[in-house]
């Protein structure tokens, strides 16, 4: 993933826009420069668990150009993490110059409120608790409320977050794009609803009636059609 990035970065500056108008060259450059940033993280998350503490020369092979056959070394662990900052830092500022473009809308897609989620989590991995409170409240002043909807939302229930109508509920930064427009075996649909080929991996009633009431799965439809109402008590 990381070299494909880097394949289409090779080009940055060198592709005009569209004369039409739409998505810029640039902002979808950035948005290059935030997959790589995002993979180099979770890459540190995988191999190097702690800034700062152990030899912090054994962070992971870093590279800025397309080279499949490459043999790199380890580069330290404070110029990876430096460096998806920087990626992250210039995206953000393309992505919010050019945030009228559907491509940072949509909330199945890096946008800018998703650059800011990962700025606040690589900073709170470089130990920068300031600047990670910073980005990270960015993101709650948002506002709405995960559980029952929220008023800039126009939703009622957490449920319809996962229909078309949720789509771009501001609560979603990532979305798997499995729904009942995208009707398969392996999708969301297939597992939660009450008609889906996998409903049987839903709990038994007695589990069920083990939740107190203040638990949110007992208020929310989609849980409570299924395990409460609709649903007969022979899980698999």
């Amino acid at each position: 993933t990381i070299s494909n990035a880097n394949l289409i970065l090779s080009d940055e500056g060198k592709v005009p826009d569209n004369p039409n108008g739409g998505v810029t060259s640039k902002a979808l450059f950035a948005h290059a420069k935030v997959i790589r940033a995002y993979n180099y993280l979770a890459l540190l998350g995988l191999f190097f668990f702690f800034f700062g503490e152990g030899d912090q020369s054994l962070g992971v092979p870093y590279s800025t150009t397309y080279n499949i056959e490459a043999k790199l070394p380890r580069e330290t662990v404070p110029k990876v993490v430096d460096n998806v900052i920087a990626d992250l830092t210039s995206s953000l500022a393309d992505f919010e110059a050019d945030n009228a473009s559907a491509i940072f809308t949509n909330n199945n897609s890096f946008n800018a409120n998703a650059i800011k989620l990962l700025l606040a989590r690589t900073y709170l991995y470089k130990k920068d608790y300031q600047k990670a409170i910073q980005f990270a409240d960015q993101v709650i002043d948002l506002g709405g409320e995960l559980v029952g909807g929220g008023t800039n939302t126009g939703n009622t229930t957490f449920s319809t977050i996962f229909t078309i109508l949720g789509e771009n509920n501001p609560e979603i930064l990532f979305q798997i794009e499995y729904n009942n427009i995208i009707p398969s075996n392996n999708n969301l649909q297939a597992y939660w609803g009450t008609s889906g080929a996998y409903k049987q991996n839903f709990m038994a009633k007695a589990f069920w009636d083990d939740f107190p009431s203040t638990d949110v799965r007992k208020s929310n439809v989609a849980w409570y059609q299924n395990n409460a109402t609709t649903y007969p008590d022979d899980p698999k």
